[in-house]
């Protein structure tokens, strides 16, 4: 009785899961306390697996990673019957702990723990003699669509666009499949779609960089089938309403998953040249995410909006988002999501206007994507490691089957290969990869004359990287690659291995070996060894395998270093240019004949001033000054005079007035006064103490003596009733009425 009420528990709380309802722990631990006292391994596996995905949807990786294993274990002790029975939640173990490597960033693990979830789930699927089909099967079918969109999103992270759009696909077409499974997990199964929308958008802008814009537009045809084909469910679903999710099951899309589709929606908007509507769907997708309350979530929406807002040539507009993007990364830090708002971040301030901030956020973006890209670099690196132990395994294991002992042999080499391979693949310096390969070699191998040699940056040399101490060793020399007589150049040339020709008498062996990426000849591995037997199938293996290790590390070392350099030139450049810009930015707000600010500089300064009036009340008082019978001094004297004039004027006043004050150039002869902190008497002071100065003086050029007067108009700024222009009006009133009471004095605005 106790049984069988830990099953029905353990089935009400799977339930709670699926619907995205938190489990009560200790529920979960009655029920595993139970399956343990009972001896029922099934059960207890079962229980793990749940308790692994629960804690995987809490952010307990590490927890769900460890709990997961331990379910692994469980599962695979089950015997055939057993085994079978649970073979979707052996898969759902997997997939839990693929999910959970995933997310601590450890990518190339959590592949192999998703491949294998696909392969336990389909195994489960095409069983013909499962014991209790209705419950089993839906359970290995659910396994199978999950896992393929797991297996997915993990290879979408590591650059395998191509290989996650065939997970997604088959995902589709599982849950397509089996009706049950697409309507209790409707969640799951739209979401694969919303995930192959955006590789198909990423696919299609690598091709569009690459110039194929004719696959890339049938690849953004096929990402909007995807999203019509499924419109209408979203539109009948916003007619009812949100989800409560204190209120148990419920038919409709949950917020994460209608979420996703709002994201896709307006990534392909965006992409097909409507940034209104993508705006728009945007923000749909904000309101979704904030529903359920997830930060990361709403910082990739900020970044969306802001780069609509970019689209639509809201530079503010996108500032604000990336500002609220930014405080939620604060907090929950993710590396793409940055780069991509420090990005968005540093084109606004470029429309703007705003350089120096352009340049620091387009430096960090910079920075962001350097070490995203060499994290990414790692992690398919060793992607390719394990899959290349995985095929060698398989190889290696068929050729011995027969033999037990030989087999254990093997596995031992190719865990010890794997080990290595990880430790060369590791590195990212080509002396390091290079020592070490020749470390491994000879430990493998045992005494062995070792040269290895590198293409050079021209591809018209091959220059020595590592040659043995030993005697034998060819002597290490640059060749030329068009050397007919070198068998090194010759494995360069035809991209092969070669042995050299045997001397008779001799049980000498010298092997020359390409290290070969995809179809370029990165360098050249030569051995020389006396032992009869050195090169046996075995030891062709051996070095074949390390010598890919080693040139997927040494193609990654390269680019990472072009990366640098890169980026290095790309600072440099950057740095350059906002001294540029600043420069710029300084002349475009003084005036060039006066070396005072200009009207655009007084504009800009009326805008802080007036800004900080609003957070802390104070008193701002305005003048406009101009020369008197200033076109008389030019008609006399000429313009050239009147330009000294111009400046000296300006240079008085300038040297009368406060740290803070600011006086700009606006007309012809016509000045501007901005005096922060200042009621209107005080001003009139200030502007009192110019005029007499100016009076007092004269203008030296040559032989000639030009004495000038100016005129002042001020004004108080009222923050309650007007704006910086209405004051700089009445200042100018002001000053007209100074002219008509016969100029060189200095008039106040009346009160308003």
């Amino acid at each position: 009785m106790l049984h069988d009420k830990a099953v029905a528990e353990i089935s009400r709380l799977e339930g709670q899961l699926i619907n995205g309802i938190a489990v009560d722990e200790f529920r979960i631990e009655a029920v595993l306390e139970t399956a343990r006292e009972r001896g029922d391994g099934g059960l207890e596996g079962r229980v793990l697996c749940l308790t692994a995905r629960a804690l995987v949807m809490q952010g307990r990786n590490e927890d769900a990673r460890r709990t997961a294993a331990q379910a692994l274990t469980v599962f695979e002790q089950l015997d055939a019957a057993h085994a079978r029975r649970y073979a979707g939640l052996h898969a759902e173990t997997f997939r839990a702990a693929g999910t959970a490597l995933s997310k601590l960033g450890r990518v190339g693990e959590a592949l192999e723990q998703l491949e294998a979830a696909v392969g336990v789930a389909q195994a489960g699927v095409d069983d013909p003699m499962l014991p209790d089909p209705p419950a089993t099967l839906i359970t290995a079918q659910s396994a199978l669509m999950r896992s393929l969109m797991a297996l997915g999103i993990a290879l979408f992270f590591i650059g395998e666009i191509d290989a996650a759009i065939e997970a997604y696909g088959r995902a589709i077409e599982t849950a397509e499949a089996y009706p049950v499974v697409y309507e209790t997990f409707l969640d799951d199964a739209l979401l694969s779609r919303w995930n192959l929308v955006e590789a198909l958008h990423e696919r299609a802008r690598r091709r569009r960089a690459a110039g194929d814009g004719e696959r890339a537009a049938s690849d953004i045809a096929a990402a909007k089938r995807l999203i019509d084909d499924q419109r209408w469910r979203i539109e009948e679903w916003d007619a009812l309403g949100p989800i409560d999710p204190g209120h148990g099951p419920d038919p409709r899309l949950g917020a994460s998953r209608r979420a996703a589709y709002y994201g896709a929606l307006a990534e392909h908007l965006l992409m097909t040249g409507e940034p209104a509507a993508a705006y728009a769907a945007f923000e749909r997708r904000l309101a979704e995410i904030e529903r359920i309350d997830y930060e990361l979530g709403i910082a990739t929406a900020q970044v969306g909006l802001a780069e609509a807002a970019l689209a639509l040539h809201w530079p503010r507009t996108a500032l604000e988002h990336t500002d609220r993007a930014l405080d939620v990364l604060d907090r929950d830090d993710e590396s793409h999501t940055r780069a991509a708002v420090l990005l968005a971040r540093a084109t606004a301030h470029q429309d703007l206007g705003d350089y120096a901030p352009a340049f620091h956020a387009l430096a960090r973006h910079h920075q962001v994507r350097a070490e995203l890209e060499a994290g990414v670099a790692q992690q398919y690196a060793r992607r390719m490691t394990a899959k290349l132990g995985v095929e060698r395994a398989r190889a290696d294991a068929e050729s011995h089957r027969a033999d037990a002992e030989s087999h254990r042999r093997v596995a031992e080499m190719i865990a010890t290969l794997g080990k290595i391979g990880q430790e060369i693949t590791a590195n990212l310096d080509a002396d390091a990869i290079v020592r070490i390969f020749a470390q491994r070699i000879t430990f493998l191998l045992g005494p062995v004359a070792l040269v290895i040699w590198l293409v050079d940056a021209s591809d018209k040399r091959l220059i020595p990287a590592w040659c043995s101490d030993d005697e034998r060793a060819y002597n290490a020399v640059d060749i030329a690659l068009d050397d007919r007589s070198s068998l090194a150049a010759t494995v360069v040339r035809e991209k092969s291995e070669k042995l050299s020709p045997t001397i008779p008498g001799e049980a000498r062996h010298d092997l020359f070996a390409p290290l070969l990426v995809a179809d370029r000849v990165l360098g050249v591995v030569a051995i020389q060894a006396d032992q009869l037997g050195t090169f046996s199938e075995k030891a062709y293996s051996i070095l074949r395998t390390l010598n890919t290790y080693v040139a997927i590390a040494l193609d990654n070392a390269a680019a990472y270093t072009r990366l640098e350099r890169t980026v290095a030139a790309l600072q440099v450049t950057q740095a350059e240019l906002a001294r540029k810009t600043a420069e710029f930015e300084r002349l475009s707000l003084t005036d060039a004949l006066t070396g005072v600010a200009n009207r655009r500089a007084l504009t800009e300064r009326g805008q802080i001033e007036i800004a900080a009036l609003g957070r802390e009340p104070s008193s701002l008082s305005v003048v406009i000054f101009d020369i008197d019978h200033f076109k008389r001094v030019n008609d006399t004297f000429g313009h050239g005079v009147g330009d000294i004039v111009l400046s000296h004027v300006a240079l008085v006043a300038k040297e009368n007035l406060r740290p803070g004050d600011l006086i700009a150039r606006i007309g012809g002869e016509e000045f501007a006064l901005l005096l922060p902190h200042t009621e209107v008497g005080e001003a009139q002071a200030i502007a009192e103490r110019i005029r007499a100065k100016i009076a007092e003086a004269q203008v030296i050029s040559g032989e000639t003596a030009v004495s000038v007067t100016c005129s002042f108009g001020v004004a108080p700024f009222d923050n309650t009733s007007g704006t910086i222009d209405n004051a700089f009006q009445r200042a100018d009133s002001a000053l007209y009425l100074a002219k008509q009471a016969g100029r060189n004095k200095v008039l106040a605005a009346p009160a308003s």
